[in-house]
């Protein structure tokens, strides 16, 4: 696999990134809600 990335342009690796991080993200705000849910209910 090596030299395959100079195949993406920067636009794609961008994306990919950026696709990454969001689902980062999204999976530690479900693990936080998911395990911090009564946070809300003490208000």
């Amino acid at each position: 696999m090596s030299g395959s990335t100079q195949y993406y342009t920067r636009t794609a690796q961008v994306l990919h990134w950026l696709m990454a991080i969001i689902f980062i993200v999204a999976w530690l705000i479900g693990f936080y809600s998911g395990n911090f849910l009564s946070y809300e209910v003490d208000g």
